[in-house]
């Protein structure tokens, strides 16, 4: 059985060519040259042979043979079972090989990759898995084991899945420490704790979370409190051997609403004024979350605004990023209150947003109009429909113009104006009853 890359070392070894290799039962040593060397070390490649001990000698440039040692040959190694048998599809897991003779190995090779994935000898052998997402349409690859020019299937086949499918965070106070819970999609990956590594993030300080379990469908960690520092953990950074994946901690609806109502009380007056001259009707974030949309009623006027903040760890940041914009609806005859709102594509550009405007004449057929805008430009200013501390920026307001519009009468009946081929449609309870866009 032959090996590639054997060092040999010893002293003044600049001036060997060859390695010379003699059986007791062969008429005919075998010679190898030598692939690397300096003066104390050697390096070459050990070719086949038969199971037992032979003397091999250091060959110089005068042909003459110095130095006596023995190498044994052994059995053919054998790869009996892999632990674990799968792996995530972005690689980096740590896979034990069981068998007998590993130590005459060279490398591993899981098919149908040609690259050569070093074997590890500690207190076990094992091996880091390879990438293999362009090749994740087959179910199970086969591995083997490499010695020289010759290799042995190994008994087990390696499966790859999906890489682990991290859904969202929350944290609690647990003394001084934060207890950290992770929710995941339920895997056939049996994670270890040794093989996830969990860090809270809060601004540019990180912190080590312990792994104290791992179940089907959640991970929970624990992050240590520490001496005159307060932990509030923004995100986490899960890494899991190659894959990383970064989770935003979730803003709840009601802190999103105070946030806004801090926002709007800082900005543009004080509470009283706020409470019977604005009315906040709907906001949404996108995704990913770089942005929040507010959508306000202002009496005076009357006219509706469509506010945009940059999400950042810092509420002082967010209040410098935000930005307005007057929501004009719609062409023919003017409505300046928002009934209610939704946002149809938040991901992305364009930030498609739709919603039910009313001229605020009951009697009238066309009293409220559906319409649809792209929310994603907006200029750095405030409408003017709001007083600012210090004074705005004189300039004139930006509006959004509403992309399309559909009418329909306070008896339920609609009409739409001619359009090409509709690419979005709303329902009103059956088919029949539709408004297109």
């Amino acid at each position: 059985m032959a090996k590639h890359n054997a060092v040999l070392r010893g002293k003044n070894l600049e001036l060997v060519k060859e390695i010379r290799f003699q059986g007791s039962m062969e008429c005919s040593p075998k010679e190898t040259p030598v692939l690397e060397h300096s003066s104390d070390t050697l390096r070459f490649n050990i070719p086949s042979g038969n199971k037992g001990t032979v003397r091999m000698c250091v060959v110089t440039e005068d042909g003459q043979c110095h130095g006596t040692t023995t190498l044994t040959y052994g059995s053919q190694p054998t790869c009996t079972a892999l632990q674990p048998r799968n792996t995530w599809a972005s690689g980096g897991r740590k896979i034990r090989v069981l068998g007998n003779n590993l130590r005459f190995v060279d490398a591993v090779l899981v098919h149908p990759s040609l690259k050569q994935i070093t074997l590890n000898s500690s207190e076990h052998t094992w091996f880091h898995t390879l990438s293999q997402r362009e090749n994740m349409a087959a179910e199970q690859f086969s591995v083997s084991i490499k010695m020289g020019n010759s290799t042995v299937d190994c008994v087990d086949k390696l499966s790859y899945l999906p890489d682990p499918e991290f859904l969202s965070f929350s944290t609690s106070k647990v003394d001084s420490d934060v207890q950290v819970t992770i929710q995941k999609t339920a895997d056939s990956l049996n994670m270890s704790n040794e093989e996830v590594i969990v860090r809270g993030l809060q601004e540019e300080k990180q912190f080590e979370c312990v792994i104290d379990n791992i179940k089907s469908t959640a991970i929970t960690c624990k992050i240590l409190g520490q001496d005159q520092t307060e932990i509030r953990i923004d995100s986490l950074k899960i890494m899991v051997g190659n894959f990383t994946k970064q989770l935003e901690i979730p803003q709840s609806g009601g802190s999103v609403y105070i946030v806004v109502i801090l926002l709007i009380v800082v900005l543009f007056g004080a509470f009283g004024a706020v409470e019977s001259d604005a009315e906040w009707i709907d906001g949404f974030q996108t995704s990913p979350p770089s942005h929040s949309y507010l959508l306000v009623n202002v009496k005076a006027g009357p006219a509706v605004v469509v506010l945009r903040m940059e999400k950042s760890r810092s509420k002082l940041d967010m209040v410098r990023s935000l930005q307005g914009a007057e929501l004009q609806c719609c062409a023919g005859k003017a409505r300046r209150k928002l009934l209610s709102s939704s946002a149809v594509v938040s991901s992305g550009s364009p930030v498609l947003w739709a919603g039910i405007f009313t001229a605020q004449e009951p009697h009238d057929p066309q009293n409220t109009a559906l319409a649809l805008y792209d929310l994603s430009q907006t200029k750095d200013q405030v409408p003017s429909h709001f007083s600012c501390s210090p004074d705005c920026t004189d300039e004139e307001d930006f509006a959004y113009q509403s992309c399309s519009k559909c009418f329909q009468a306070s008896n339920g009946h609609h009409a739409c104006p001619p359009t090409p081929p509709a690419y979005l449609r709303f329902f009103r309870g059956d088919p029949e009853q539709s408004l297109e866009f």
